[in-house]
């Protein structure tokens, strides 16, 4: 299974129902998620 493929069904099957699950249908557009892969989660951290 392709990296992109894998994150599309995460997407699907776990974020999209955990947040519409979590928040009211006002506060969904404003959610950002975010994909980090390996090393880039901390080079992240110290650009901010």
């Amino acid at each position: 299974m392709s990296r992109t493929s894998f994150v599309s069904r995460l997407r699907d099957q776990v974020v999209r129902p955990l947040i519409h699950s979590a928040l009211v249908e006002q506060e969904i557009p404003d959610v950002t998620v975010a994909v980090v892969v390996g090393t880039e989660f901390n080079n992240s951290l110290r650009e901010h």
